[in-house]
């Protein structure tokens, strides 16, 4: 084109610009050869029509990586013709390593990774040639891969330090009684989701030696251990389960987000044992469901519970309310203390209680002996006992089956001041002009 005429769309035109400036649509905001344009050159397109056609200088769709350097967060070109964050998952980090729809997510369920083991705690998936994996039907001779996983007696004997991590692949094991975590500093995590019951009633069944660390993920777990000072005492941390009995010795253990069921006619209580003159050792269970004809024992030990529900336990082994109690306190130098609990059907007469809710359909007292319990509501109770306690009326729960408070529930807002800040489903507390009381938090 002659001077002071440019060519727009293989027509020359009179000059629209000399620099960016005077291109003033949002449509074409850049000046190039003396013409409006979208783009030019890496200036001007986006990540869904990343590249910039020279011919015309219009955003186009990309058609290589390369289309795609300057979208450093989303390097890859899809299918579609748009930078995009990932492809395949290959391209994720390990923090988030799930491509879904064209972008990065932490693992949520075991088949999100190719190695089938997601720890969903952190998201990442864990790397498979760190597994031992079992079945229900494998050999004692399989090499504990995925494609010919071994018997969980072999997966978990067999696990060290290289392999620390044992997925229980789903489904009932028949030879998971005695499954033995042996060795002064040994730490094995087990994911076990859909570990069902066997023919007694149990899934795996867990005995941690002296020193262990043992981390429990899912499915049906039961677990014995013992320790003694120092180092040697045994650490187990259960996420996600269903228990089916707990008895330890100079242990450590924390329960989370877990249903602790006792099955009926079941030799295994409860049971959290210290050593006499020693440091109290603590059972802490969070955000769970405590089920059953059995009762917690705890003796020199501390016994926590946060944000849980206690039901259907009695201290004489039978189902149902009763005169007999469902918290055992054994020895003077054990605690047992609950923080923001619904008990049902649930009696106690020793221990420390705050925010909680006592309701049973059995004959008052529902509280006695030394429990110390404040800012609760206890029904029936007969007298009034302890401090700031509501006595004798409904808490209004959703259903004789679901503990969540109806609006109305005396319980909304009855709660003192506590350092709890979520609920058992992770409401956050309080929702209203003060806490609620119990384990679940009313959100209107």
């Amino acid at each position: 084109c002659d001077p002071g005429r440019a060519c727009v769309d293989h027509a020359c035109v009179p000059l629209q610009c000399t620099s960016d400036g005077a291109c003033t649509t949002a449509e074409a905001p850049f000046c190039v050869d003396g013409a409006c344009r979208e783009c030019d050159a890496d200036r001007g397109c986006t990540s869904s029509l990343p590249r910039c056609e020279l011919a015309n200088n219009t955003c186009a769709t990309c058609s290589v990586e390369a289309d795609c350097e300057a979208f450093l967060d989303q390097p890859f070109c899809a299918a579609s013709g748009a930078c995009v964050e990932c492809v395949v998952s290959d391209q994720c980090t390990s923090l988030e390593p799930v491509c879904d729809d064209n972008s990065c997510r932490a693992c949520v369920t075991h088949d999100d990774c190719a190695s089938n083991v997601c720890d969903a705690t952190t998201g990442a998936c864990i790397d498979g040639a760190k597994v031992f994996y079992a079945s229900p039907d494998g050999s004692e001779i399989a090499p504990c891969t995925l494609a010919m996983p071994c018997s969980i007696i072999k997966a978990v004997s067999d696990s060290d330090a290289l392999r620390p991590v044992v997925r229980a692949l789903p489904g009932a094991y028949s030879n998971a009684s005695n499954l033995q975590v042996m060795g002064l500093g040994t730490e094995l995590t087990v994911f076990a989701e859909g570990v069902v019951p066997d023919v007694n009633n149990y899934g795996l069944q867990f005995f941690v030696g002296p020193g262990v660390r043992l981390h429990l993920i899912g499915g049906l777990v039961s677990v014995d251990s013992s320790g003694s000072l120092g180092s040697m005492i045994p650490t187990i941390d259960i996420l996600n389960a269903d228990i089916g009995g707990i008895s330890t010795q100079f242990s450590t253990v924390t329960i989370k987000n877990s249903h602790v069921k006792i099955p009926t006619g079941s030799d295994r209580p409860i049971q959290f044992l210290g050593l006499a003159g020693a440091p109290n050792v603590t059972l802490r269970i969070e955000r769970s469901t405590l089920e059953g004809t059995y009762f917690i024992t705890a003796n020199n030990a501390v016994v926590l519970l946060e944000n849980s529900v206690m039901l259907n336990s009695r201290g004489d082994g039978e189902s149902g309310p009763d005169t007999t109690i469902g918290v055992v306190q054994t020895s003077t130098s054990a605690t047992f203390a609950a923080t923001h609990t619904t008990f049902v059907n649930t009696k106690a007469n020793v221990g420390q209680f705050r925010n909680c809710i006592f309701f049973q359909t059995g004959p008052a007292p529902t509280i006695g002996g030394t429990a110390d319990v404040r800012n609760s509501i206890i029904t029936p109770q007969g007298a009034q006992i302890g401090m700031n306690n509501t006595i004798n009326v409904d808490p209004k729960f959703v259903s004789a089956i679901d503990f969540h408070l109806m609006a109305d529930s005396p319980a909304i807002d009855l709660g003192a001041p506590s350092t709890v800040q979520f609920d058992f489903d992770g409401t956050p507390r309080p929702q209203g002009a003060a806490n609620d009381v119990g384990a679940f938090e009313y959100k209107p």
